[in-house]
């Protein structure tokens, strides 16, 4: 009897065993989402010094913006008329007189997740400072991107 007891207990421990340790699986699923976005950095356009005793036309150039966008991402690049403009001709501004000038702006691109140097060219006019005051001038465009 003591024989059929036990092996009914453990028929018994074998079913509940056997229950309390069935698998079952699940899926988990798992999501993100790139967005498209663009950043920017600043730089300065430095035309240098003036000579107003030979007014030449003075160019320069600006390669420390840069445009970081999203891969693939298309993008525009504007600039408002900068602090001192007058009916949209920018001008650079001392205090006491200004200086006109314009610049040129790329109108934009394809991002490639990587940090990418803009070209920004400026032009002062020949004669356009020959009766400028000798000073700093100075002026400040906000650049915009926009994917």
């Amino acid at each position: 009897m003591k024989k059929i007891v036990a092996i009914a207990l453990a028929a018994a421990f074998t079913v509940v065993a056997g229950t309390a340790m069935a698998a079952d699986t699940a899926d988990l699923d798992v999501t993100a989402t790139v967005i498209s976005s663009c950043s920017m950095t600043g730089g300065t356009l430095a035309f240098g010094n003036l000579d107003p005793t030979n007014a030449v036309e003075v160019t320069a150039s600006s390669t420390a913006v840069t445009v970081t966008c999203t891969n693939g991402t298309a993008y525009t690049l504007s600039g408002d008329d900068g602090d001192h403009a007058v009916a949209g001709q920018k001008y650079l501004d001392n205090g006491t007189s200004t200086i006109p000038y314009s610049v040129s702006i790329p109108a934009g691109g394809t991002g490639t997740g990587a940090a990418v140097g803009v070209t920004i060219d400026g032009t002062i006019a020949a004669n356009s400072y020959n009766t400028a005051t000798a000073g700093t001038y100075t002026d400040t465009i906000l650049l915009s991107v926009n994917p």
